[in-house]
Parts: structure tokens; C-alpha cells; sequence
């Protein structure tokens, strides 16, 4: 059965949300080709290579969900002379989007740090780092009294946090000058 691009990627941000990653880590939807339709074959994989995105091809799958993503740092250029930019240029051209949860899936609920500690077993089980969870439906309005040059700061840490989103809209604020 074919679901469109969007709602695979809906389901895979709601089993792991990129709110849960590590700042330095580069999670979601990583390509997205221009004439993605749907998708009906999606590959997992650890490391996405030449040899397993030609798999890929010779499956037909549309979308490519690797752990490890692929575009960890910025690419200056997209030419044919690497490995990574041919993948990503093929990618593009034959309509193959790439998805990539690393830390995300790391550290949320029931993903892979949660599969380790019930694996080894007995002991403490809590999170190096707490990060605060809302239901995502649940609406919260925060008002801060900060000085005008550092509210873009303030709304980049917010939204980092998880603050701000509204449906579809992420780090969504609203601000007005003020004397006091």
C-alpha cells in the first residue's frame, strides 16, 4: 500500500522526534526529491553506501531511512567526484528520498538506548539528559520578559527545546516591544 511521503515521515518523527537528537547531529528528512509522489518501498539501513542505495534502485524503493545520515556536514558541492555526492545526486534524479533518525531514535522513548538497557539487563535506567516531553496536542503559552537583543537567541534555545510548535509550524513566537 502507497502512503504519501509526508505521512511516512509523520510516522517516523512521531516513533522517534527530532526534538530528542543531539544539537550536533543532522536528523530528518535529509533529501527530498521534487517529484516524490508516494512511497511503497522504503529500505533500512545502517550506512547508506553506493552498493546499498544500487539495492535500493533494484528495489524501487522511494524512500531510503538510514540511521547513520548520510550529509553530516554540510556539502560545499554536488558533483560526481565522491561517494556521498554521487548518492545524493542519484538520490535527486531518481526521485529517492532519504530519512535519517540517529539521535533521535537514540534517545526517545522505547528507541535504541531503551532496547540496550533491557538487553543488559538489570540496574538504573535514566536519562543522562532529561529532556521535557508534552503531549504535542496539549497547548502551553510561555511569556518572558527579555531584552530585544537577545529574543532571537531566546526563541532559537526555545524552539530547540520543543517550544512553539502549532500543527505543522515549528518555533512559532510572537513578540512586542515593552517598557519597564
Amino acid at each position: 500500500m502507497a502512503t504519501s511521503l509526508r505521512d511516512v515521515v509523520r510516522v517516523l518523527e512521531a516513533l522517534a522526534p527530532t526534538r530528542f537528537a543531539e544539537d550536533w547531529d543532522n536528523v530528518g528528512l535529509l533529501v527530498e526529491p521534487p517529484d516524490v509522489r508516494t512511497v511503497s518501498q522504503v529500505l533500512f539501513t545502517i550506512d547508506l553506501t553506493e552498493p546499498v542505495f544500487a539495492e535500493a534502485l533494484s528495489l524501487g524503493a522511494e524512500l531510503i531511512v538510514a540511521y547513520h545520515p548520510p550529509i553530516f556536514r554540510g556539502l560545499k558541492r554536488l558533483t560526481q567526484h565522491t561517494p556521498l555526492e554521487r548518492v545524493v545526486t542519484q538520490a535527486l534524479s531518481e526521485g529517492i528520498a532519504i530519512y535519517s533518525p540517529h539521535t533521535a531514535v537514540d534517545a526517545a522513548p522505547g528507541g535504541v538506548n531503551d532496547w540496550l538497557c533491557d538487553v543488559l539487563g538489570a540496574g538504573e535506567q535514566r536519562p543522562i539528559q532529561q529532556t521535557l516531553e508534552l503531549d504535542p496536542e496539549q497547548a502551553l503559552k510561555l511569556v518572558t520578559f527579555i531584552p530585544a537583543e537577545h529574543a532571537d537567541a531566546l526563541r532559537l534555545a526555545l524552539g530547540k527545546a520543543g517550544a512553539g510548535r502549532i500543527g505543522n509550524y515549528f518555533e512559532c513566537a510572537f513578540s512586542s516591544p515593552g517598557h519597564g
